[in-house]
């Protein structure tokens, strides 16, 4: 689709913008829309994005708002004044929602935004805050220290048993200066070392962590209307991620979960939120209790999952956006789903270690509904993401080849 097949369509239908397409969750927001007859706009930083190959969509290049946050302001306003009505504006990426929440007086006359403005949204910014608002409802959370000095440092190790791990209070801080989502410190005597190394991420988080496989976190997608009422819910169970430590969802299975929908209402309410949240959990073994682990205040990769299973968040915001609100039905438990281009090879090598057994990983692909990239009504998408990390492994292989050529002379 062009950029002016998508404002030919807007006429007759009210389109839906959404930024950073490059995984599972963009491409998501883009299907569980454009199913509908929505005409969507695809917008990413990337140009190699494989959201922006999707039929589904028309797409353009935009400013990445976490580098400059007024050029992409500047273009959803450009992007808004071509537009015949008003359209729902949909971010998949943390920056894009803070910036839009931050902005929405300058984004009201082009826009519908069905999440909170920044009063409340930037509580929800920092994992610090969502932490200390999570203990105040009463949900369990691991035991936790905040670290902002050295001065923190004994009374951490005082709060906090170990292992124990350090991540940031600020969104994807640390995976911007590639320590990834957390660090691991196996020992109290480790702390002050693995501190030094991440303090220039702002304020540090510092958590025991909770034993258990990858099949004991659980999480809690869902839209909230403007009085924080759920009018689509979904709890499902992650049961391999990558990487296996501190990863994102490989492979997972819809299961609705009562106990974890309940704390995670009664926390976004605490709040006063508004908009689609993603809610993640760890069910303790030692006493069985789930603790809370984070709130993503934007869409999250399950939400093709949720749509596939008959709870279609996207679509439930984009209904409240335009005041005709409507509560997705129950959904249905079961069905699975795999980010394969992430759990094929993952699991390979996980075979080849003796850390899975070919059996084990056959077996666990019964019932899986839905791939994360790839489908048969929008196949671009996925060949090229297959594409992108084949050609990555075989670009590192030389790299390796090459390097040990090199140490042998």
């Amino acid at each position: 689709m062009t950029f002016e097949q998508f404002v030919r369509r807007s006429d007759a239908t009210a389109p839906a913008v959404t930024f950073c397409v490059s995984d599972p969750t963009g491409l998501g927001v883009i299907r569980n829309l454009a199913r509908q007859g929505i005409p969507v706009l695809a917008l990413d930083g990337d140009p190699r994005a494989a959201g922006l190959k999707s039929r589904f969509a028309a797409h353009c290049i935009c400013p990445d708002p976490h580098y400059d946050e007024a050029g992409y302001i500047s273009m959803l306003q450009d992007i808004g004044r071509c537009l015949p009505q008003k359209a729902v504006l949909i971010p998949c990426q943390d920056d894009a929602a803070f910036a839009a929440s931050r902005n929405a007086e300058t984004l009201e006359p082009w826009y519908l935004m069905p999440f909170s403005r920044w009063p409340v949204m930037s509580r929800l910014a920092l994992k610090d805050d969502q932490i200390k608002v999570a203990m105040k409802a009463g949900i369990d959370v691991p035991r936790t220290a905040f670290v902002r000095t050295s001065e923190d440092l004994a009374d951490a190790i005082r709060d906090v048993p170990f292992p124990a791990i350090l991540k940031s209070a600020k969104p994807r801080a640390l995976q911007r200066q590639g320590f990834g989502k957390a660090v691991t410190v196996a020992k109290e005597e480790d702390l002050t070392a693995a501190w030094k190394r991440v303090c220039g991420c702002g304020t540090m988080i510092l958590q025991e962590t909770i034993p258990g496989g990858d099949d004991e976190l659980f999480g809690y997608y869902s839209y909230l209307n403007s009085a924080s009422e759920p009018l689509a819910q979904f709890t499902c169970q992650k049961l391999r991620q990558h990487p296996r430590l501190f990863g994102e969802a490989r492979f997972g299975e819809s299961v609705w979960v009562q106990e974890v929908a309940d704390q995670s209402l009664a926390l976004l309410r605490e709040f006063g939120f508004h908009g689609v949240s993603g809610i993640e959990f760890k069910r303790d073994p030692r006493d069985g209790k789930f603790k809370f682990m984070e709130v993503n205040v934007r869409h999250t990769t399950r939400v093709a999952l949720a749509a596939a299973c008959g709870v279609n968040i996207t679509y439930a915001a984009y209904r409240d956006a335009l005041g005709r609100p409507e509560v997705t039905p129950a959904q249905e438990e079961g069905p699975r789903w795999i980010y394969s281009c992430y759990d094929v090879p993952d699991s390979i090598r996980e075979i080849v270690r003796g850390e899975l057994s070919w059996i084990d990983w056959t077996r666990s692909l019964k019932g899986t509904r839905l791939d994360a990239m790839l489908a048969a009504d929008d196949p671009i998408p996925g060949l090229y993401q297959w594409y992108q990390h084949i050609g990555g492994f075989i670009k590192a292989r030389v790299r390796l080849a090459e390097k040990s050529g090199v140490d042998q002379q």
